[in-house]
């Protein structure tokens, strides 16, 4: 095996490592895409790239370029694959742009770029650990459906406010319903990602002078 070979088995190693290592991260959090997704995410950009380079020796041309800009635009499939709806919340938006980025990164060793890649693996890390840490999310860890009996004249904007001071949220779904004894009720989705008890948000509702009766579905 010819030294610049070597070269390239190591270029392979740096960025599977660079995928394990932002992998396990998202692998630590239970997302969709884990350690096995972005490392062969990063290898197959890495092997690409020193296809593209390395590969037309016999014949005397290539273009890394063309490569390079097919895996940036053709990894998006991926992360669709990730990135869905629930509840009008959009879940999986960052793991799709760090498969986004690993292949960006997998590129970077295939070239040869070991410092700007092994810095840019540091980066997120930074990026997807430690600002969580320092800026969280609004995702919805918990859901209730409320089934709330309101006075003539009370809408769903009063129920909103009644809703966010108890540190919840609508979570796009609240259907006005009619009963089979003539009354009317508002069926409600609402959220939150703080550790409050549904018990709270009921009393809240209750206490209300606008809201005859809530309770859950």
């Amino acid at each position: 095996m010819e030294m610049f070979e070597l070269d390239w088995v190591f270029r392979l190693l740096a960025a599977m490592c660079a995928g394990i290592i932002i992998g396990y991260e998202r692998h630590y959090r239970a997302k969709e895409a884990g350690i096995r997704t972005h490392t062969m995410v990063a290898l197959g950009s890495c092997l690409l790239i020193l296809i593209s380079k390395y590969g037309f020796r016999d014949i005397g041309t290539g273009d890394p370029a063309r490569v390079a800009a097919q895996v940036v635009s053709g990894i998006g499939f991926l992360g669709a694959g990730v990135i869905f709806v629930r509840h009008d919340i959009v879940q999986g938006l960052t793991t799709a742009a760090g498969i986004w980025a690993i292949s960006a990164i997998g590129l970077c060793f295939g070239s040869g770029m070991y410092l700007i890649g092994l810095i840019s693996t540091v980066l997120m890390v930074v990026v997807q650990h430690f600002f969580r840490l320092f800026l969280p999310h609004n995702s919805t860890s918990v859901t209730l459906k409320l089934k709330i009996r309101v006075k003539p004249g009370c809408s769903v904007r009063e129920l909103s406010h009644i809703i966010k001071k108890s540190q919840f949220h609508l979570n796009g779904e609240n259907r006005i319903v009619k009963d089979k004894d003539g009354g009317w009720y508002v069926s409600l989705d609402v959220g939150t990602s703080q550790n409050i008890s549904p018990d709270k948000l009921l009393a809240d509702l209750n206490n209300s002078d606008e809201i005859i009766s809530a309770e859950l579905q």
